[in-house]
């Protein structure tokens, strides 16, 4: 960006200089050379303004891109931490929503996978019944991870 700006002012001091060859000459092919050549100088500025220009506005979109990026990076900096893994059954872990004061969402499971990804998408229960007695499946309703929690299990765990 730096260099379309600097191209601008290198082409606008060559009018310049163009300008006033033009003024100083008397004889009318001299001053149409130079009027041509002020011309051509005023072209190469517009068109190195138009790159500062869009260097310019790729670069605001590009800080506009990143601010947001940090601000869902730091908004997952205070997230993350009420987010506890526990342990719901034999091989089986989940992530468990422990609420401050301030919070209004009741204590809930959230996806291990999803958290891995910086989302929090709570569990969605199923029973189900086998050879070992009746127990829950929550599975993940994005990315479709099931969680067994076991028979007796108490729901959320505080």
């Amino acid at each position: 960006m730096l260099e379309s700006i600097a191209a601008v002012g290198s082409a606008l001091n060559a009018a310049y200089k163009a300008g006033k060859a033009a003024l100083e000459a008397h004889d009318a092919a001299i001053v149409r050379e130079k009027v041509g050549e002020m011309q051509g100088q005023i072209s190469s500025a517009l068109a190195s303004a138009i790159t500062a220009q869009t260097d310019q506005m790729t670069a605001l979109g590009l800080i506009r891109d990143l601010k947001k990026q940090l601000a869902e990076f730091e908004e997952w900096g205070r997230k993350k931490h009420k987010y506890l893994l526990k342990e719901v059954g034999p091989g089986a872990t989940a992530r468990l929503f422990q609420p401050d004061a301030d919070d209004a969402e009741p204590p809930h499971w959230v996806c291990p996978t999803c958290y891995e990804h910086r989302k929090t998408i709570p569990l969605q229960g199923l029973t189900y019944s086998d050879q070992r007695g009746t127990g829950d499946v929550r599975s993940c309703p994005e990315c479709k991870t099931k969680v067994a929690f076991p028979r007796g299990f108490v729901w959320p765990l505080a």
